[in-house]
């Protein structure tokens, strides 16, 4: 339930890939990795973030990152978000994300998916 000082709360970085449409990126979060493959996936994460940042620099608006402290709307009948992160928030959630996998990947640890 709690991490160590070796975790990352990583469901919130997966879940902004997720929103920001990065599916696959945010889906390789759930899988455990070698030393090898967390230094290899911290360079993924801080090119998607590079290049979605690139992608979107001149939108206004900027699209929107996950959602949080939703509820159920039976009206409309779908979930419906409070709150949302900024692009910028999400940015930084991956780009957090990708410094942890680096940390981790090249002092020659693994990383064990916990959910």
């Amino acid at each position: 339930m709690f991490g160590t000082c070796c975790s990352l709360r990583g469901k919130v970085a997966a879940r902004e890939l997720e929103a920001l449409g990065e599916n696959a990126l945010a889906e390789r979060m759930y899988k455990d990795m070698t030393s090898d493959e967390a230094a290899t996936f911290a360079t993924d994460l801080r090119e998607t973030a590079d290049r979605l940042e690139a992608e979107h620099q001149h939108d206004n608006p900027k699209p929107k990152g996950a959602g949080w402290n939703g509820t159920w709307d039976n009206k409309r009948n779908e979930f419906v978000w409070e709150l949302t992160s900024t692009f910028e928030e999400a940015l930084a959630s991956v780009r957090e994300a990708a410094r942890w996998y680096e940390k981790v990947g090249t002092r020659g640890f693994g990383v064990h998916a916990w959910w």
